[in-house]
């Protein structure tokens, strides 16, 4: 099911770029101008939610694993899309309470590693011309994990295989993030993006199963993403892209 996300965003940002990212007026003798943009830059991210609520021998037990990460990316884009692909590590503190009597069983450190694949539609709006323009973001990210460690009382919880810990790969998740961003120019074609976004995930594998088993409740993953980034135009300015179309 991950392969099949992660191939149709891949698709689907293609069938975006091609069909959606140009002007109304631009025309078929402009194709070989396509409107491209692409970066590179860093990001930061994290998973505020995450884990289970479940009930054992008449207690009330919640398994949290929020965490936060930092990583490069580059990015394309076709005016009214981004297509972004990145790769980040991260850390947290993933606690078993028990929630009646407020009992901390234990707090595993974690870390993970894995990569995003992103498309945000956008709507870009000029504020300085030539110089600064902002756009509201609107879309879907896979995030994939790869690697995951939990250390407890110095024992290594590597990829589950260890008291039942969940899989690294089970992790992974689909995000929905909304947000936004700023352009600002640094010359002709060169500019340095800013985004934001918040965004809220659908549950990962690990939930899913052990809410079926366990007849355990989940805590819904959300959480912020910040990014900056270095970025080259193929045309100089919006201006002037729209009047290459006249």
């Amino acid at each position: 099911m991950s392969k099949k996300i992660l191939l149709g965003l891949i698709f689907a940002s293609f069938v975006a770029g091609g069909a959606f990212a140009l002007p109304l007026n631009f025309g078929v003798n402009n194709i070989s101008n396509l409107p491209l943009s692409f970066g590179a830059g860093v990001f930061f991210t994290e998973d505020r939610g995450g884990g289970v609520t479940f009930l054992d021998v008449g207690l009330q037990y919640r398994y949290s694993t929020p965490y936060s990460a930092s990583g490069g990316f580059v990015f394309m884009d076709v005016f009214f899309a981004q297509l972004s692909i990145g790769v980040w590590s991260g850390s947290g503190t993933w606690p078993l309470e028990e929630r009646v009597y407020g009992v901390t069983f234990r707090n595993g450190d974690a870390s993970l590693f894995g990569f995003d694949v992103s498309l945000f539609g956008k709507l870009p709006f000029t504020i300085i011309p030539a110089v600064v323009e902002v756009f509201p973001l609107l879309g879907l990210s896979y995030r994939a994990v790869l690697a995951a460690r939990e250390i407890f009382e110095e024992r290594m919880f590597w990829n589950g295989h260890y008291g039942g810990r969940p899989d690294a790969r089970n992790l992974s998740a689909l995000w929905f993030r909304f947000g936004g961003g700023m352009d600002i120019s640094v010359g002709q074609r060169w500019f340095l993006r800013v985004t934001g976004t918040y965004g809220f995930r659908l549950l990962n594998r690990y939930e899913r199963v052990i809410t079926y088993v366990a007849d355990a409740s989940v805590q819904r993953g959300h959480g912020a993403d910040l990014s900056i980034a270095l970025g080259f135009r193929t045309f100089s300015t919006f201006n002037s892209l729209i009047r290459t179309g006249d």
